[in-house]
């Protein structure tokens, strides 16, 4: 996972940023369809955050990929 991350470090950051800034959006703003807009985006923007940091995990550290059983 650490490969994936620091490959592509770029994207989980502005990826956070986004999250981050979405929050504290929705905080100031008072328009009810605003703060709905906004919640949607931060609540995708975290799915997919999450789903690809767990998927590289489950393929790359949980699984035998790197221990080369698979070859044999």
């Amino acid at each position: 996972m650490r490969e994936v991350i620091r490959f592509n470090w770029p994207y989980y950051v502005l990826s956070l940023i986004f999250i981050i800034l979405s929050t504290f959006l929705l905080s100031m703003t008072q328009l009810f369809l605003l703060r709905v807009a906004i919640l949607i985006a931060a609540t995708v923007s975290a799915y997919f955050f999450l789903s690809s940091l767990i998927a590289s995990f489950l393929v790359y550290d949980a699984s035998d990929l790197y221990s080369g059983a698979w070859l044999a």
